[in-house]
């Protein structure tokens, strides 16, 4: 709504004031009684609109924003400004308030919309466990033939803590594997487990945010999870594989579940950097997009990111728990 006055003079136009006066009024009313209707009412500048809904008091608050975004090009209405800018801050606190935290929120959101997320994102967790499970197939295979793979396969931090090269290969070092730490006190249990569970969530976050990266390293470090998933399978093959299973299980589950949920969100965040329009309709239903505009990379990463917040929570949650399970059961 600009002001097209030949002389621009130092007095805001009746008709801006006009928008803020009744804007003002509106915020009053709504402030004493809620969202209730109000009765029609005057001011000095003229007859002040009954703001029955949400969206007709969203609609004078855009309107008067409107007028704000040009009052602030014009010098000779800055004085203006300041008493403008305090009715905006207070309208959009009304109309987009802070959600506050509850419980029951927090049920629904990990009981209906969590799953809801996963679901959507399924094909790219398919897609992190097809590479996980391929890869571990074939170190299980090229182990099975040369026992000696193991420590290529194998992390180096964890050939150097197990002394993979000395004693792997003997039914009394896979014993020593499967018992390691049990008898330890409470002080080293609890330490071993913030060290796993530190680990563990580290390597989730660089699998998750290595999607910036077009998911590159994404895929090799879900390829690195499952030659080493596979290769253990291979070394206690065949007759101490019910023991692995019963070591491996309990907390491999959650841990290498939590990789691929990670995995799969890098590979979505990957595809989201080559297709930035995949999002936009999830863009326009979050309205962070208007429908048929076209979505830019900034708006396509920030939706996959809020939509894969869920993902994160639930990632963090089932490392820890798999780091304890693994340092205390």
């Amino acid at each position: 709504m600009p002001y097209t006055g030949k002389q621009p003079s130092s007095q805001l136009p009746a008709d801006y004031r006009q928008v803020f006066s009744r804007l003002k009024h509106a915020l009053a009313t709504i402030q004493a009684n809620g969202w209730a209707p109000s009765d029609q009412t005057t001011q000095e500048d003229g007859p002040v609109a009954t703001v029955d809904t949400i969206t007709q008091f969203g609609h004078l608050y855009l309107k008067a924003s409107a007028i704000f975004a040009w009052v602030r090009y014009q010098p000779q209405w800055h004085g203006f400004m300041a008493p403008m800018q305090r009715v905006l801050v207070e309208a959009n606190v009304l109309l987009y308030p802070e959600p506050g935290f509850s419980w029951s929120a927090l049920g629904r959101f990990v009981a209906f919309e969590v799953p809801a997320r996963f679901w959507r994102d399924r094909y790219f967790h398919l897609a992190a466990a097809v590479i996980c499970a391929t890869s571990a197939f074939v170190a299980f295979w090229l182990v099975l033939g040369n026992f000696e793979l193991a420590a290529v396969f194998m992390p180096g931090a964890i050939r150097d803590l197990k002394e993979l090269d000395a004693y792997f290969f003997s039914p009394q070092a896979r014993h020593e594997m499967l018992t390691y730490g049990r008898d330890a006190g409470l002080k080293v249990k609890t330490v071993f487990a913030v060290f796993l569970m530190q680990h563990n969530i580290s390597v989730a976050v660089q699998c998750f945010l290595s999607g910036f990266v077009f998911g590159v390293p994404t895929v090799l470090m879900l390829a690195e999870t499952g030659m080493m998933l596979g290769s253990l399978p291979a070394l206690f093959f065949p007759t101490d594989v019910v023991a692995l299973g019963a070591w491996l299980l309990p907390h491999g589950v959650p841990e290498v579940g939590a990789i691929l949920l990670a995995g799969g969100g890098g590979l979505r965040i990957a595809y989201t950097m080559l297709n930035p329009g995949s999002v936009a309709e999830v863009a326009q239903d979050a309205g962070h997009l208007k429908p048929g505009a076209a979505i830019g990379l900034g708006v396509a990463l920030q939706t996959v990111m809020r939509q894969l917040s869920g993902t994160v929570v639930v990632v963090a949650a089932m490392l820890v728990w798999a780091g304890f399970v693994e340092s205390f059961v």
